[in-house]
């Protein structure tokens, strides 16, 4: 079965801030606070500056077990129906975003890993459904956030709950889905949903990320330790794209081997955390010139970008980049995380 391109959604443009510190001075992981908090990604990559050859350990965390489903047109009642809810919210981490190619006319959907559901309608289709939301605005566009969390009681059983599926189902609000389920049980297979799907009639896809490897050899690299970090990060933005860089940028540069693989498709923050706690264990065997890096982005569509209800977690921006060195580490976030919840 042919995977749907997801990766050729696009992500937005940016502009972020600069947060440094040294790895000694942390009490918490910020980083896997930063991760956790976003709980789709789009598109992820690592860069080893220094080696010239990657562990193969690193790669296999997002070559293995990485594929995810495409469902069409599923209607938002399927995800709130109890045997669903038993079955995969309860058991599993559960990650769902609607496939759309258009922020500011269309509406969205969402289930994070932590069970919440979250729609972000036009006005009419929210006017029309009748359950409580916030109104936020993309651009002209008037947009109205609903969040469900389906782990609590009132909300998943109750009066409550049966005016709410009735009201989802009256209105038979559809999307294009990719889903990634993750059971707690190492027993129950991850495919089990889209089995669910299917035996529903749905129309199921199996889908798997596109991986692309940039090796460069004796490239002019800066150290993210000794350059000012707006000026290391453009350099880097630089490399991702492989784009060409002026002469007199390479002067006085050291010259070392870069190795970046990346990965577009759809992955959830337990996949990125554990690349993440992968590359970190290499940190105490970089050499003072050697660094690595994890950088991950967001899908531009996801209704979680535009939300401001309490309950839902929020990063400001739709990139992360950490740059590290054998003592110190360099976050280019767009800005704080509002709030960040356990998966």
């Amino acid at each position: 079965m042919l995977a749907p391109e997801v990766w050729s959604i696009k992500t937005k443009e940016t502009c972020s801030s600069v947060y440094t510190s040294e790895f000694k001075e942390y009490k918490v992981d910020y980083v896997d606070h930063l991760i956790k908090s976003n709980h789709f990604s789009h598109s992820v990559a690592f860069t080893i500056a220094g080696d010239t050859e990657v562990p193969h350990d690193l790669i296999k965390v997002l070559e293995t077990d990485n594929e995810y489903y495409l469902i069409s047109s599923v209607p938002v009642s399927e995800f709130y129906d109890s045997v669903f809810i038993d079955s995969f919210i309860k058991k599993g981490k559960l990650s769902v975003l609607s496939v759309e190619d258009d922020i500011y006319s269309t509406n969205s959907f969402a289930v994070t890993p932590s069970g919440l559901l979250v729609l972000r309608l036009l006005e009419e289709p929210f006017s029309c459904l009748g359950i409580e939301g916030k109104r936020t605005k993309i651009w002209n566009n008037n947009h109205y956030v609903i969040s469900l969390d389906l782990n609590k009681k009132e909300i998943s059983s109750g009066k409550l709950c049966d005016r709410y599926r009735k009201r989802l189902t009256d209105s038979d609000l559809r999307f294009d889905v990719i889903v990634i389920w993750e059971p707690h049980e190492a027993a129950i297979c991850p495919s089990s949903i889209a089995s669910y799907f299917s035996k529903k009639s749905y129309k199921v896809s199996l889908c798997s990320p596109k991986h692309t490897i940039a090796q460069q050899f004796e490239e002019s690299v800066p150290s993210p330790s000794l350059t000012e970090p707006e000026d290391f990060v453009h350099w880097f933005g630089v490399h991702l794209l492989e784009a060409d860089r002026p002469s007199k940028s390479k002067e006085s540069l050291p010259k070392t081997n870069v190795i970046t693989h990346k990965w577009t498709g759809f992955f959830s923050s337990t996949q990125v955390l554990n690349l993440w706690r992968n590359l970190k264990l290499r940190r105490t065997q970089l050499s003072n010139q050697s660094w690595f890096s994890l950088y991950f982005s967001d899908f531009e569509t996801s209704p979680l970008n535009f939300s401001s209800p309490s309950q839902v977690n929020v990063v400001s921006d739709n990139f992360i980049t950490v740059f590290c060195t054998n003592d110190s580490c360099i976050i280019y976030p767009p800005k704080p995380i509002k709030k960040v919840n356990d998966l």
